[in-house]
Order: structure tokens, then C-alpha cells, then sequence
């Protein structure tokens, strides 16, 4: 990759531009030229891990001011699918360890529905719409 080679034809389309400028090869043609590849993830941690440990927090705590006029909204549980429940659990504990949530054991004015996206290594995302609570909260 990054190289062509000195032997090899490639049949490419070109714009005639009638001004000064720089050509460019688009996207399509360096791909098919093996110019670039695409990558659809890449996992920097492993590579870079004496730089990028832990959660990644800003310092300080941030406090979102919520306008009580707002009428609090109740999103009812989604149902989980057995299959996933370790997998929440795991995943929630985990969040609670690095910190990122905690655990609420109280009635509370404001719940939102998670959605778990599965990842393609086989862990899950979970996931949670904040449209509902967008409108209460100050700028």
C-alpha cells in the first residue's frame, strides 16, 4: 500500500479544468490504485497504551442546570433480550467502576430507556437518547 507500481495501467477518468489548479486523484481512484485503504476501525489504545489509559475525564465536575418548569419524562423500560442480560450486567458494572454512572437506589423524577447496539467484536454499546430531556436543560 502506498506505492503503485512503475509497470502498472490504470484507466482513470480526469476533469479539464480551463483555470490553474492542482490536479487531484479522487477517493475512487486512489483506492483502486491501492493508494489507501479503508479503515473502518482502528484501535489506538493498543498501539499507543502509555498514552491512553482510563476513561479520558476532564477535570472538574460540570453541573447541568435543569429548568423545573419542565414536565419530567418517565420512558418505561425496553425489554432486554435474555441473551444480552450478562452482557448489560457486565457492561454497567463496568460503567460504574470507571465511574461514568452510578447507581440510583431512590424514586427519581427523569428515567430514560437504554438501547443496547451490539459492536462487531462481540461486546455491546448501550445507548440512550437524550432528546427527552434536551428541552430542560439550560443553556
Amino acid at each position: 500500500m502506498g506505492q503503485v507500481p512503475s509497470t502498472a495501467a490504470y484507466i482513470l477518468s480526469f476533469v479539464i479544468a480551463d483555470f490553474k489548479c492542482q490536479s487531484v486523484i479522487g477517493l475512487d481512484a486512489c483506492i483502486h490504485m491501492n493508494l489507501i485503504n479503508r479503515v473502518n476501525s482502528i484501535n489506538i489504545n493498543r498501539q499507543y497504551n502509555d498514552l491512553f489509559h482510563g476513561l479520558g475525564k476532564l477535570p472538574g465536575k460540570y453541573t447541568i442546570s435543569i429548568d423545573e418548569s419542565v414536565q419530567p419524562v418517565l420512558c418505561s423500560a425496553r425489554k432486554i433480550p435474555l441473551g444480552m442480560r450478562d452482557k448489560l450486567l457486565c457492561e454497567l458494572q463496568r460503567m460504574m467502576d470507571l465511574g461514568v454512572i452510578r447507581k440510583v437506589t431512590h424514586p427519581t423524577n427523569w428515567v430514560n430507556a437504554i438501547v443496547l447496539a451490539p459492536k462487531k467484536n462481540g461486546d455491546i454499546r448501550l445507548c440512550l437518547d437524550p432528546r427527552p430531556l434536551n428541552p430542560a436543560c439550560r443553556q
